[in-house]
């Protein structure tokens, strides 16, 4: 039969996944070890990345936020191992919509981003506090 309800499941690569399983399938609340290190917990829907969840990376960056199909969907914090950090909007896995980006020399980004690229108009903070506007393609101002 199928595993349903509460469960535990080391597969031969060593992956651990242990939690909830509805029709044989990783679904509900669980914890899943990858076998290089990284870590996720949360949500799951029919096998994937589905609702609130924590991915936590052996570099040291961490993606708290929404996931739908596996994928980062919906609102977001990645931080990355540099110190750099994005909080705001994804779709299908990159930052989307509005968001703000940390670099890691402390200047922020605050606008619209594309498929993981800043786009359009944002206001650009330097570390001493003076602002301006810039705008952006892609990514290239």
């Amino acid at each position: 039969g199928k595993k349903e309800g509460k469960g535990r499941y080391t597969s031969h690569n060593g992956d651990l996944y242990e939690g909830e399983y509805r029709e044989g399938k990783r679904n509900g609340v669980g914890l899943y070890k990858y076998s290089n290190g990284d870590e996720y917990e949360g949500q799951w829907l029919r096998g994937k990345k589905h609702g609130q969840g924590r991915m936590s990376f052996v570099n040291g960056a961490i993606y708290e936020g929404g996931y739908k199909e596996d994928k980062k969907h919906y609102k977001g914090i990645y931080r990355h191992a540099d110190g750099s950090c994005y909080t705001g909007e994804y779709k299908d896995g990159k930052p989307s919509g509005r968001g703000v980006y940390i670099f890691p020399t402390g200047e922020r980004f605050e606008g619209e981003f594309v498929g993981g690229f800043k786009h359009g108009k944002g206001t650009v903070t330097l570390t001493d506090g003076m602002k301006y506007t810039a705008k952006y393609h892609l990514g290239k101002r």
